[in-house]
């Protein structure tokens, strides 16, 4: 894809020891489990990441109704991340009892949180369309660190049926992806970094198609 000369930052062994590395965190993103998820406690303690209070995160947040699975995506979905990265929530809530549509926003931003708010009938959409985001987190597994809070009554795998329409969006992504990091890899020195994060995405997104494929 693109030209690697002798003077360049990044050789061609630590590329192929990172593609390597987020082949292996794909394989973890796409392992299907055969029971469902437990519902976490409303504090979760990470290994690799500061701890987060989900209850207090979630009152600072606009919510209408019963929040039924919370997850983290963003750079820290993808291992992207600084210490500085803000914290990208995808928070889903249950379908409102009426017909008259909930009043909340859609994205909020409280801090360091950027949350996104869905509804089951949203989330459940944005599968059947296909896109990634949301068709990652039904199979993530409930121990990984991106899995904030998950309902055992909240089946999430049984969504994703369609690896075709996963692929169609997934193709169309990595291309625009490709063009951008191409932008940034052009410049050369440190901004080859930030376009090699881009085409992360699109190496851990291939890779968890691979997977789903083969099982």
């Amino acid at each position: 894809m693109f030209n690697i000369g002798r003077k360049d930052s990044v050789s061609r062994n630590v590329v192929n020891c990172r593609a390597k590395r987020f082949e292996l965190e794909g394989k973890l993103i796409s392992e299907m489990l055969s029971s469902e998820p437990q519902l976490l406690d409303g504090t979760c303690t990470f290994t690799r990441m500061a701890q987060l209070n989900i209850h207090s995160i979630l009152k600072t947040l606009q919510i209408p109704t019963k929040v039924h699975s919370l997850y983290l995506v963003g750079s820290r979905l993808w291992g992207t991340h600084s210490a500085k990265s803000d914290f990208n929530l995808l928070v889903v809530i249950t379908d409102p009892s009426s017909s008259a549509p909930p009043s909340f926003q859609k994205s909020q931003h409280k801090g360091q949180y950027d949350a996104t708010v869905l509804t089951e009938a949203e989330f459940r959409a944005q599968v059947e369309a296909g896109s990634l985001i949301e068709s990652l987190c039904c199979l993530l597994e409930p121990s990984e660190e991106c899995v904030l809070m998950h309902e055992e009554s909240h089946q999430r795998r049984g969504l994703v049926g369609n690896l075709q329409t996963m692929r169609d969006w997934a193709d169309e992504r990595a291309q625009k992806d490709r063009e951008k990091a191409k932008k940034f890899w052009a410049k050369g020195g440190a901004m080859r970094e930030k376009g090699w994060k881009i085409l992360q995405h699109t190496i851990g997104a291939e890779t968890s198609l691979r997977r789903k494929g083969s099982t």
